[in-house]
């Protein structure tokens, strides 16, 4: 959190043959990071940023509970 954006990295290995063509066994894949920041401030709601908006409310030390499912479940108020 605290973070001056809200963003969402996704990184993942890939399979890059530098010498021969050999094909490896098993799931050489299976790495998968997701790595996301979150801003001070709860974005828009909007469906790009729906999870940072969840998370940013859920995680919030400034926020009621009340305020945070209002976050959560509606659209945007004033304040919120």
């Amino acid at each position: 959190m605290n973070m001056d954006e809200n963003c969402m990295n996704y990184v993942h290995l890939t399979n890059d043959k530098l010498v021969g063509s050999y094909k490896w066994k098993g799931q050489i894949d299976l790495l998968n990071i997701v790595m996301i920041g979150l801003s001070d401030q709860l974005p828009r709601h909007d469906e790009q940023y729906a999870l940072h908006r969840l998370l940013g409310a859920l995680l919030s030390m400034g926020l009621t509970v009340e305020e945070e499912i209002k976050a959560i479940i509606q659209r945007d108020e004033p304040g919120i």
